[in-house]
């Protein structure tokens, strides 16, 4: 007993120190702050919407999401294993003694932490970015307005953190950001469109919630095969990698799916790569439609299970891995 107590402390302790550490990484404050400016600006950009403001915008921000997401995920659990291992810094932790297992998956756990709250926050702005464009040709600013002045409170708050206590800025200017997206949710569901108080969230489109869930999801797989990658190659090839089995798997449908019964080989890859297309059925929403939370569980289990098998292999290739 006490042996498990001891190492779920290991786990606590090495997963908010790899968050923590993903935090202070400036890209990931560029990348989430580039993402949610650009899900704040979209209804501004724009113009012909042809009737469908919400369906362009919504496709876009989830877009934005997918991307970055792709981005933020491959760079942090890449940079966070293969600098340790570079700097040697694994070695000092696996001594103290720590098992190589408990400090692999506390890598992702760390990591997945900052990609839920990426996610978060992808979720709040693109709730708030289509109840912007819902009315043709007026933008509203209750829901815009909030959302584009979040990032700049947060950088001006954590500047002066920063300049008082010598604190690190990206890691605190990342929390601070969180904190007023959610802050930004908050005042903008009790608002309408003329700035008159109304009943929390009922000009919020939730129906959004499960495409925004999938796609989060998605992103963790991606983020499990990095941290595989990395424990054997450097942080550009595996960023490298990923994409192009992002973009392999976005076409997997018609790479192998079309052909898996006449051939063995196209069966084995249309199996064995993650097809992205369960994740991406923001179409589901179209004319008023909605993703069943029935499809979420499935395609989630679908997820876990790459995750899990993405780990393991990633745990044997960092085992037998010689740290110096």
């Amino acid at each position: 007993m006490a042996k498990i107590t001891k190492s779920f402390s290991q786990i606590r302790t090495l997963s908010m120190l790899t968050a923590l550490e993903a935090m202070r990484l400036p890209v990931c404050l560029l990348v989430t702050t580039t993402a949610i400016l650009m899900a704040g600006l979209f209804p501004w950009l724009v113009t012909h919407a042809m009737g469908e403001a919400g369906k362009i915008i919504r496709d876009s921000v989830f877009a934005t999401h997918f991307l970055f997401g792709l981005l933020l995920s491959c760079y942090t659990a890449g940079s966070t294993l293969d600098q340790e291992i570079r700097r040697g810094t694994v070695a000092t932790i696996l001594c103290k003694p720590v098992d190589r297992a408990i400090f692999f998956f506390s890598k992702f756990i760390g990591v997945a932490i900052v990609i839920i709250i990426f996610g978060s926050m992808m979720t709040v702005a693109s709730l708030l970015a289509e109840r912007a464009a819902q009315e043709p040709f007026h933008t509203d600013w209750w829901s815009s307005g909030p959302l584009l002045i979040a990032p700049l409170l947060a950088f001006v708050i954590g500047g002066i953190i920063n300049f008082k206590t010598r604190r690190a800025f990206t890691s605190n200017a990342f929390i601070l950001l969180f904190l007023g997206i959610t802050v930004a949710f908050v005042f903008t569901g009790f608002v309408d469109r003329e700035g008159q108080l109304q009943s929390f969230g009922s000009h919020f489109s939730y129906r959004m919630l499960p495409a925004s869930i999938l796609i989060t999801i998605a992103v963790l797989v991606i983020q499990a095969l990095a941290l595989a990658l990395s424990s054997r190659i450097a942080t550009g090839p595996t960023l490298s990698i990923c994409g192009a089995l992002f973009l392999v798997g976005l076409m997997s449908d018609y790479l192998f799916g079309r052909v898996a019964e006449a051939s063995a080989l196209a069966s084995f890859f249309y199996r064995i790569v993650p097809n992205w297309q369960h994740f991406w059925v923001i179409d589901g929403l179209n004319a008023g439609g909605s993703i069943p939370w029935a499809y979420v569980m499935h395609s989630g289990l679908y997820g876990l299970l790459y995750i899990v098998a993405l780990l393991f292999i990633g745990l044997a290739a960092f085992s037998n891995n010689e740290i110096s």
